[in-house]
């Protein structure tokens, strides 16, 4: 009975200190950050948080709203929430409020204090705040007529006849929905790079308005281009973000600040940008992707001196057709064939010729017959420049190119025959993939890389790969049911593609490895068997000749020099182990 008691004691005392504890916890709250009671929430289900309104607290002068209710965030504040509320002086928002309703404080004639949180999805600002939510509050009614009124940082209307040239303040973040609508007194409104939300119809009906705008790529907002004339871009960006001014239709300008930073342009940046007619483009840029789109008056593109610009992109002029000239910085690298398509540049071009930009060959309007020759002092070719031209047979790339771009001769149904000099260094990927007619190529030997599927679902008989070869990509030679390839190399580099099943020689075609091969390594002289040296020899049509431009193959010989031959192209794998077998080639 003792243990008992003495165990209900000891109970008692603890409960006695746990309610002393919360006690002391609740009281050491300030009193100014504690939620008022009698507010009003309701379920939202779309947003699965709760919209909140006054309730029964209409006589509070000081409101503070809590983040959660009953564990639940608390995000939006409902239509005309807080309205016409006489006593109410102040107010603090939950911080992840993201919504103000139409009308909410409408009225609210003494409310001063409100500081209104920044909401953020994906480091975008996506607060919304409606419709005349501060109209004749306190903040409305205390801001000087004819003036812009905020709330906080936010421009939520304006009082009376407004100047025509209007400066928002450097720390306005966001345009409340209807902020300016209806105004026709603005002519030129300035919008700070701080702001990064501008709310639907901010501008409704606003017939006179041109806007200059500070360009911050965390705006969330493309609600108000219909009025966009003049765009400067801080020399702080590093890049212009995709769809940044798409359908921007009435900009006139675009100007970057000096000692700018800006490195990308990115995909349909300025698509329908049809009022502007010139851009300089600033020297730190080094990609353009898909940015003019649809810009049919843009007809002067400068770049500034010392330009970095490496890679203009798929479509990055397509459709200015107005543009008939542009000298291209020396930097560039690398040039997508549609990116000058339908400009003036193309559509001015002779019929059924190769389209030049500067000294790059960007494609063809038209399409050629026959021979490609292309001007020797070309320095470089368009990715897809020359690809789907089913009726070229014969191809001459000019010494001084180093590259072989991207699908630069994919799909050439006919072509025969490739000529390419002792300059290139790469084969890009898929160069001369689905080529049906092509059968035979001579790698030279300043070739280091060649790209995977360059010559996929060609009908390649033989090919030499000589030492100097670093790398070849997976599926380079697939598809090439009757190709034979020999090799310098004894065993395959590693940088020859492989990885489990997918390599460079996917159709596992018949491989020659530590062939001999000329001085200038473009046909075989000879090579010595060994037992694993022929790989693949028993795949579907067997093994090929190899071959060698104005030479037809006679067979294998055992002997240096020799004319007759002891094995053919299709059964050399039967030579002895430690045979020398020599290439015996006889003129055409």
């Amino acid at each position: 009975m003792k243990k008992q008691t003495k165990k209900i004691i000891l109970l008692g005392i603890m409960s006695c200190i746990l309610i002393v504890s919360s006690f002391i916890v609740f009281s050491g709250c300030a009193d100014n950050q504690r939620p008022t009671q009698g507010l009003e929430f309701n379920w939202i289900p779309s947003q699965r948080a709760k919209e909140v309104s006054v309730g029964t607290a209409t006589n509070s002068s000081r409101i503070v709203i809590p983040e959660f209710y009953n564990n639940i965030l608390v995000t939006r504040i409902a239509d005309n929430g807080f309205s016409n509320l006489d006593r109410l002086t102040s107010i603090v928002l939950p911080a992840r409020l993201n919504h103000i309703g139409q009308r909410a404080f409408y009225g609210s004639a003494n409310l001063q204090g409100i500081t209104i949180p920044i909401h953020t999805s994906f480091g975008q600002n996506t607060m919304v705040i409606g419709k005349d939510a501060f109209k004749n509050s306190g903040i409305w009614l205390s801001t000087a007529y004819n003036s812009v009124v905020y709330a906080d940082n936010w421009v939520v209307g304006y009082r009376g006849t407004l100047d025509s040239n209007i400066i928002l303040r450097e720390n306005t973040i966001g345009i409340a929905t209807r902020a300016f609508a209806n105004n026709n007194d603005i002519v030129n409104l300035t919008i700070p790079a701080s702001v990064t939300y501008v709310a639907e119809y901010a501008f409704k009906n606003c017939l006179n308005l041109s806007i200059t705008w500070y360009y911050n790529p965390r705006f969330s907002s493309f609600r108000f281009y219909e009025y966009l004339a003049h765009v400067i871009i801080p020399n702080n960006i590093h890049r212009i973000e995709r769809r940044a001014f798409y359908n921007a239709r009435n900009l006139k300008t675009v100007i970057f600040e000096e000692n700018s930073i800006l490195t990308d342009i990115d995909p349909l940046s300025f698509e329908n940008a049809t009022a502007l007619t010139s851009i300089v483009i600033p020297n730190s840029v080094t990609n353009i992707a898909g940015a003019f789109r649809g810009a049919y008056n843009l007809a002067s593109v400068i770049f500034e001196e010392n330009s970095q610009l490496y890679g203009i992109w798929e479509r990055t002029f397509y459709g200015a057709i107005a543009l008939e000239n542009i000298i291209l910085p020396p930097s560039v690298g690398t040039i997508v064939s549609n990116a000058f398509y339908n400009t003036g540049i193309w559509n001015n071009a002779p019929n059924d010729s190769v389209i030049y930009i500067d000294r790059w060959a960007i494609g063809v309007n038209g399409e050629i017959i026959g021979e490609l020759a292309i001007r020797p002092d070309t320095i470089g070719i368009a990715i897809n420049a020359f690809s789907n031209q089913s009726q070229i047979t014969s191809v001459v790339i000019p010494y001084g190119l180093d590259t072989i771009p991207m699908s630069a001769f994919r799909s050439n149904t006919n072509l025969q025959s490739v000529t390419l000099p002792n300059s290139i260094t790469r084969i890009g990927l898929s160069a001369f993939s689905r080529n049906y007619s092509l059968k035979n190529i001579i790698i030279p030997s300043s070739v280091t890389h060649i790209d995977g599927h360059a010559f996929q679902f060609s009908n390649l008989t033989s090919i030499v790969l000589h030492s100097n070869i670093y790398r070849i990509g997976s599926h380079t030679f697939n598809l090439c049911y009757y190709l034979t390839i020999f090799a310098e190399p004894t065993s395959r580099p590693d940088g020859w593609h492989t990885q489990g099943i997918v390599n460079f020689n996917m159709s596992n075609r018949p491989i020659v490895w530590g062939v001999n091969l000329s001085d200038c390594s473009t046909f075989v002289v000879s090579f010595t068997r060994t037992a694993n040296n022929i790989q693949n020899y028993a795949a579907k049509n067997g093994m090929s000749a190899p071959f060698r431009q104005g030479y037809v193959f006679g067979g294998w010989s055992t002997t240096q020099g020799g004319t007759l031959a002891s094995f053919t192209a299709q059964n050399v794998y039967n030579a002895p182990n430690g045979t020398t077998l020599y290439a015996i080639w006889k003129v055409v």
